[in-house]
Order: C-alpha cells, then sequence, then structure tokens
C-alpha cells in the first residue's frame, strides 16, 4: 500500500539547488510571474521552490484576492492590453490580461523592478485568457 503525503502551505513546493536568473518584473509572464507573486508574498523564501500550486496570474480567486486586498486600479487600455496601479500611480504595470498587468503591479511594488526566478522557469512564458 502506498501511502501519499498531504501537502500543507509550507510543503507546496519542492526544494533543490537551482540557479537564478534576473527577469524584469515588466516581463514575467505565466510560471516566472506566479513564482514571483508568491515570493512577493512571503509564501516562498528563496529560490529553491519551484512547484507552485499557485496561480494568481490566470485565476480569479488566486488574484483576485491581491486585486482587492492592495486597493489596485485595473483598467482596460486596448483590447489587448490592461494596466493596473496601486495607490495614486505609485507603482503602475501593464500586461494582456487584468490579472497579469495586476500581479506584475503587485510584483513590481513589493520586490522592485527586477527580480531573481529559478533558472527552471525561463521556458514557462505561457499565458491563459
Amino acid at each position: 500500500m502506498k501511502v501519499m503525503k498531504v501537502k500543507t502551505c509550507k510543503d507546496m513546493f519542492e526544494p533543490s539547488e537551482m540557479k537564478v536568473m534576473k527577469v524584469k518584473t515588466s516581463e514575467l509572464i505565466g510560471a516566472q510571474l506566479d513564482w514571483a507573486a508568491a515570493k512577493a508574498q512571503g509564501v516562498i523564501e528563496s529560490t529553491e521552490s519551484t512547484t507552485l500550486y499557485y496561480r494568481p496570474s490566470t485565476v480569479w480567486s488566486h488574484g483576485g484576492t491581491i486585486i482587492e486586498r492592495e486597493g489596485m486600479t485595473v483598467r482596460r487600455y486596448t483590447d489587448a492590453l490592461w494596466d493596473a496601479s496601486i495607490g495614486s500611480l505609485d507603482y503602475v504595470a501593464d500586461g494582456p490580461t487584468p490579472l497579469v498587468a495586476a500581479i506584475r503591479c503587485f510584483v513590481l511594488s513589493k520586490l522592485g523592478e527586477e527580480v531573481e526566478v529559478p533558472d527552471s522557469l525561463k521556458n514557462d512564458r505561457s499565458v491563459k485568457t
């Protein structure tokens, strides 16, 4: 009989030795953006954690809570471009969807214009709308 371990919040990530790369916050997308959002919230403490079950850039129940908590303004700029801001335009970011724009803005406000992400996430740059 195989026993499966139940994952807790702290177990949501698989640690391993990782190389990191710097990515501009304005270019984060997909798993890189979700990872950076988790790091910005203190869920991830190192660049060694990469398995993520948290998708604020594509799942409204994850990203919407950040938008609400941070008091963000999100608006459509064009059919293919959204922007988000926090405060009196203290932080502004854009993206192809409202969630991507909002989560980039959140990461920008917490981690700055450039973020170190695990190198293993470099090929996951997809975004589902």
